[in-house]
């Protein structure tokens, strides 16, 4: 079998240099939100939300090298469990205390990545849970609005992530994440061939 046609698709894809631009513009202000309130729990959540949409870039990018299955979705598990590995860690997270609600809806807006193995209406999944996580991010809201900034600016950039993430789905995936009608199988996908996320780890020395 050919192998995938990475060249035409995957990471140089025009839909993975948009998705690399919007999280420049709202995921990372996001994380930054967290680790300016301090402390190991707000932290986390930018973490594994920044865990979270690197899984969704890599479902992305994925696609754009290969074909669509004709089996959609169910060919695509192993592509999602990335996403998958993140909503449950962020469900685990959830304590009682100081940082529930922050949790909470973390833990509510991630499941927004089911985005990607939905077909038609993708951006519909992503609007169905900004309520979601806005019902516990208005209890934050509540709770700091005329004392702590910093709270008011962890919900208001989730938020904006989330919701600015509906434009992007609109234009570059309107009925479903977009395959690459050239490339190749989508079970034969090694990740390891396309560019990293835009923040990887620092790359180990050659051998």
């Amino acid at each position: 079998a050919a192998a995938p046609a990475a060249s035409s698709g995957g990471a140089a894809a025009p839909q993975v240099a948009a998705f690399d631009a919007y999280c420049a513009s709202y995921l990372e202000p996001f994380v930054a939100a967290c680790d300016a309130l301090g402390g190991p729990e707000a932290s986390a959540c930018g973490e594994v939300v920044k865990e979270g949409w690197a899984a969704m870039r890599g479902f992305i990018v994925a696609a754009a090298a290969c074909k669509k299955p004709a089996n959609f979705p169910g060919d695509c598990l192993a592509l999602i469990k990335p996403c998958q590995a993140a909503m449950k860690k962020a469900g685990d997270a959830v304590r009682r205390g100081d940082w529930e609600c922050h949790q909470k809806a973390v833990s509510e807006g991630i499941q927004c990545c089911a985005w990607l193995v939905t077909s038609p209406g993708p951006k519909d999944v992503v609007e169905s849970y900004i309520g979601g996580q806005d019902f516990w991010a208005n209890k934050i809201r509540v709770k700091y609005k005329k004392t702590e900034p910093k709270q008011i600016a962890f919900c208001d950039t989730f938020k904006k992530l989330m919701t600015e993430l509906m434009p992007y789905i609109k234009e570059h995936h309107l009925t479903g994440v977009t395959f690459n009608p050239r490339g190749g199988d989508v079970k034969a996908f090694a990740p390891s061939a396309e560019a990293p996320a835009p923040a990887p780890k620092p790359a180990a020395a050659a051998a």
